[in-house]
């Protein structure tokens, strides 16, 4: 069995940024510790590593955090990563072309994809990258994305921040002839979506999850949680969120 553990959108700020009056740091801290104790065989971080913008120092601080663990990871940026310092800050710079960072994975006989969405699009490239990875596939697999490649009925996140060519990737998609099971995060809620022969997993982030009625930003609740999935050598996947509450920073 592999099993897996996706931890998205962390938001790291530095000391003094106005997070909401969230404790980002804590909140990673805790979440990676809970995870820990599953005992998985890598940890996958989707995306929104830094608060706002990416930053050399959350990078390291992150790193350093995971580092205390000793469990294998992977990383792929998310819009609010610099895709250049989190690929040398993780030691991905063999995946870093042309300032993406996407690559695929092999764990036994899984071979598992990671795209990079992190401008907000897909780009060429990396569709044709795609589409020729595909090609030669056979059966169901997993790929990990920050923006989910479908809209997802969440008012304010389709509306403002999809995936901008999701078109363009959703015709490579459909195509393939096996199920594509989609783990991705950006969006701040919980939801799971099926369109043709994709089974989109949106995972909730380690900071803060949004009302996914409301056309206008709000903050639903304060919750974090993180993804396991198991997968079996006969094929079975299986997944479960596992939830926390969230720390506060102390009020001055």
């Amino acid at each position: 069995m592999i099993r897996l553990i996706q931890i998205t959108d962390l938001h790291i700020g530095q000391p003094g940024d106005n997070t909401f009056g969230v404790d980002v740091r804590m909140n990673f801290a805790e979440i990676l510790q809970e995870a820990a104790k599953l005992k998985p065989d890598a940890l996958i971080l989707t995306g929104d590593l830094c608060f706002d913008l990416g930053d050399q120092q959350i990078y390291k601080w992150i790193r350093q955090q995971l580092n205390m663990y000793g469990i294998p990871f992977e990383v792929i940026p998310g819009n609010h990563d610099s895709v250049e310092l989190m690929a040398a800050a993780f030691d991905k710079m063999q995946h870093f072309k042309e300032n993406e960072l996407y690559f695929s994975w092999q764990s036994g006989t899984e071979e598992i994809i990671f795209l990079d969405t992190s401008p907000g699009v897909v780009s060429s490239k990396q569709l044709a990258w795609l589409k020729n990875k595909l090609s030669t596939k056979k059966g169901d697999f997993i790929l990990f994305m920050h923006h989910p490649p479908i809209l997802c009925g969440v008012p304010h996140m389709d509306s403002k921040y999809a995936l901008k060519n999701r078109d363009d990737l959703q015709e490579i998609l459909f195509e393939y002839r096996g199920k594509i099971h989609i783990y991705c995060g950006h969006y701040h809620v919980e939801r799971t979506l099926y369109l043709h022969n994709l089974i989109v997993n949106i995972t909730p982030s380690c900071f803060f999850q949004i009302d996914m009625n409301s056309e206008a930003f709000r903050i639903d609740h304060y919750r974090i949680a993180f993804r396991l999935i198991e997968m079996e050598g006969s094929g079975l996947l299986r997944q479960s969120l596992h939830y926390f509450d969230g720390s506060s920073l102390p009020k001055e």
